[in-house]
């Protein structure tokens, strides 16, 4: 007793092999029943596997696991704490990281699963996965590379056009967040890692050789190819984004990966890669002809959609690295704050150089390090975005009133996209509004709306501290009606 179960050589059938008390009179109950076969495999304290239907070999079993009846067979994998595999699922030559579940008739072969990723259905080969990764339908996913995790997998979606004909040697790189709609086809290869939290709509056929770099965009089959709709999910879908963040903090239990999950999607990486993507959509010439479009890498792009993605990306950068001013103002003199902002470096566009690399990971770039290194990157931002009110007197109570207006507008944006599926509901599905929650009592509108009113408020605190603002000097805004 008191040391997890070890099991070398065979063991066939196994029927029960059960545990005692640890030495430090904590139970550790281990429990393997019905066992078609058991070898080489290390069994931790805290296990379950009853009666599945395949083989357990080569594999290492780390506490909590649950096999349950019908899974199986397990070979050559290790199965990290609180992982649950579930009847019909298949897994070979993998590492299914802590609090996994892999649901029924999933097969995963050469694949790292992140920690909180759950998979059923659907086939992973030779992918790596980081956290939160949902592929909850029958899909395809081969040699796919997303280490940020939290992609969404539709019914039907193919993201494994790895072979050329010559050899099957071609991958996709994912953005952080990426979802791949129903019944997509993506052709190899491709990166996609410059479209975090981004849509490829239903039935979308991506063209290989492509690395747009366009964070929170849709791309959608249009008459004649694939459009591309820049910083669509900002402008459009922001529900999307509040509903996720907070998803992220709710399924997050894995807790012997904190050093490298849960990092927050308006990070300083994703404010430098909005900079980018506008600087090079605002490099475009414009175009006067109304409904023409032009290639944008391999995707098609309007003007409309062009102007929209920059207004997009703009208030997003604006209102994050605004969002740090009043914790500064907080516990600091007003005329060092802007001194700080006068003196900061601008901010500038990230640009690739030499051979293409793996970017830096959220959890080792230095500037998420701390609230002070987090707050050196605002400035930088706020330097290029507001480099003339810095000149003014009330620059801080200028910079503010923005605040408060990119808050609001945020927010109307979030109940905007969720009454826009509200009414489509409601004139399509009869009863519709009996079975789902509206925009005005929806948690995630509510909670958005609170904290824009909340902001709001120390805003107003603020500014009444700092002795008001000039009207003359800026153009005032509206008290909000949230």
């Amino acid at each position: 007793g008191g040391r997890p179960a070890s099991v070398f050589g065979a063991a066939s059938p196994l029927t029960v092999l059960r545990g005692g008390r640890a030495t430090a009179g904590r139970r550790w109950d281990t429990a393997l029943t019905a066992v078609p076969r058991l070898e080489g495999t290390y069994v931790a304290g805290d296990v379950e596997a009853d009666s599945p239907a395949g083989e357990i070999a080569g594999c290492t079993l780390c506490s909590g696991v649950r096999v349950r009846p019908g899974a199986g067979p397990l070979r050559r994998s290790l199965l990290q704490h609180s992982v649950e595999v579930e009847a019909g699922c298949y897994v070979t030559n993998s590492v299914l990281m802590e609090s996994c579940r892999v649901g029924p008739h999933a097969k995963i072969e050469s694949t790292i699963l992140g920690p909180d990723s759950a998979v059923a259905s659907g086939e992973l080969a030779h992918c790596l996965l980081g956290e939160m990764c949902a592929a909850h339908h029958q899909s395809l996913l081969i040699s796919v590379l997303a280490p940020l995790g939290r992609i969404n997998v539709g019914y039907g979606a193919n993201v494994g056009s790895n072979h050329t004909g010559r050899a099957a040697d071609q991958e996709c790189w994912s953005g952080e967040g990426l979802f791949w709609g129903l019944a997509v086809a993506v052709k190899f290869p491709v990166d996609f890692s410059g479209l975090p939290h981004s849509i490829v709509a239903s039935g979308a056929r991506t063209e290989p050789g492509q690395r747009p770099r366009l964070p929170f965009s849709l791309l959608a089959p249009g008459e004649g190819g694939v459009a591309v709709r820049p910083g669509w999910v900002l402008a459009d879908s922001p529900y999307t984004l509040e509903r996720n963040g907070r998803k992220y903090e709710r399924r997050r239990t894995a807790r012997r990966h904190a050093d490298y999950t849960g990092y927050s999607i308006a990070r300083p990486d994703m404010l430098d890669a909005c900079l980018a993507a506008r600087e090079g959509l605002r490099a475009l010439p414009a175009m006067n002809a109304e409904g023409r479009r032009r290639l944008l890498g391999k995707n098609l792009l309007s003007e409309q959609d062009r102007r929209r993605g920059i207004a997009a990306y703009s208030d997003f950068l604006r209102r994050h690295a605004l969002r740090m001013l009043p914790d500064q103002l907080k516990g600091t003199e007003a005329g060092d704050v802007v001194a700080a902002l006068q003196a900061a470096p601008m901010a500038v566009i990230p640009e690739e150089e030499g051979p293409l690399r793996i970017p830096t990971m959220p959890w080792d770039d230095p500037r998420g390090a701390s609230e002070e290194a987090q707050w050196e990157h605002g400035r930088s931002i706020l330097r290029r975005e507001y480099a003339e009110v810095l000149q003014k007197n009330d620059a801080p109570c200028h910079l503010l009133k923005e605040l408060m207006a990119l808050e609001r507008r945020w927010a109307e944006g979030v109940r905007r996209a969720k009454a826009k599926d509200d009414f489509r509901g409601k004139k399509t599905v009869p009863e519709y509004a009996a079975w789902h929650v509206g925009a005005g009592e929806d948690p995630v509108v509510q909670a958005v709306e609170r904290e824009a009113r909340e902001m709001e408020a120390r805003c107003e605190k603020l500014i009444e501290r700092l002795g008001g603002y000039s009207e003359e000097e800026g153009a005032g805004v509206a008290r909000s009606k949230l």
